[in-house]
């Protein structure tokens, strides 16, 4: 009996399901939730405000006006700078790292599919003092 087998009857016999003992004595696992850039990106072009027919096509006409190539890319509002603006499109096939950047760039926090930490913001400087030369010159 190898010990992968072994392993398993052990699993069983503590009361895993097989379906589960088979994958931990074996280390083979189904990684179906694992999302890469591509099923990351997919379909993201087509909701929000990019499901509007009107706000698809002015973002798109914005993105033309300003040289953009659209083509594999996707449109996400809270990256841009404003409505329909260029930096809002990401690549889909790198639309994770894009993001990250975008967030690290800005000082921006994120957590899901991207976690990027919000920076804590520098200490408050010295409250506003009066210039006592200025007052003096009143």
């Amino acid at each position: 009996m190898t010990d992968k087998e072994l392993h398993y009857r052990r699993l069983i016999n503590k009361g895993f399901a097989e379906k589960d003992a088979r994958r931990l004595a074996t280390g083979l696992f189904q990684l179906s939730g694992i999302r890469t850039c591509a099923t990351f990106a997919a379909g993201l072009d087509r909701v929000g405000v990019m499901a509007d027919p009107v706000i698809r096509k002015h973002h798109l006409a914005k993105a033309e006006a300003a040289g953009l190539s659209t083509v594999g890319k996707v449109y996400l509002g809270g990256l841009a700078s404003g409505p329909g603006a260029v930096d809002g499109w990401v690549t889909e096939t790198d639309a994770k790292a894009e993001i990250q950047q975008r967030c690290e760039k800005n000082g921006w926090g994120c957590e899901g599919d991207v976690n990027v930490t919000k920076p804590e913001p520098e200490s408050d400087p010295e409250p506003w003092k009066n210039a006592d030369n200025l007052l003096a010159a009143e």
